[in-house]
């Protein structure tokens, strides 16, 4: 039985919040493709999942706080709408994604930070990822909130 697109999205992030990446690798294509509009280019799942990995490692108790889904009439496009929240416990290696970025030890601060992001859907899989938040929200929001501040436009490295 096919899931519907708006199902796909929510058993993604269901598998990430409760169980973890590993959880939610099988819900996104091997191909997948994944942007964000504070960081310019285009990458893929091994990048997302990094990400993920290291919001996880600096916020154990990171939650997705659904406020709206759509779903458009084509049935594969899906936005939602939502706060992020948990509370920076450990430490964030944004060295891993931004080569003379700093490592932000743990300022036990709790945040609430505003996303979009939006999925594109084909045969059960997540194909497209693209979080769509400016400088009021998403990763930029969230390192303001800890107490550190980036601009629109940095340039990370995704090398190994």
């Amino acid at each position: 039985m096919t899931a519907s697109a708006t199902q796909t999205v929510r058993n993604f992030m269901s598998a990430f919040e409760n169980f973890g990446i590993y959880a939610a690798m099988p819900h996104l294509a091997d191909d997948l493709l994944f942007t964000n509009t504070a960081i310019p280019g285009n990458y893929g799942k091994r990048e997302l999942l990094l990400t993920l990995t290291l919001l996880m490692e600096a916020m154990p108790d990171f939650r997705w706080n659904v406020e709206a889904i759509f779903e458009d009439d084509g049935k594969s496009d899906v936005s939602v709408t939502m706060f992020w929240t948990g509370t920076h416990t450990g430490i964030f290696r944004l060295s891993q994604l931004w080569e003379s970025g700093p490592d932000l030890e743990a300022t036990g601060m709790s945040v609430m930070v505003p996303d979009m992001i939006e999925f594109r859907v084909a045969d059960d899989k997540i194909v497209e990822l693209h979080i769509a938040s400016d400088e009021e929200g998403g990763l930029t929001e969230w390192l303001r909130q800890i107490g550190w501040r980036i601009e629109l436009g940095w340039e990370l490295d995704w090398s190994e």
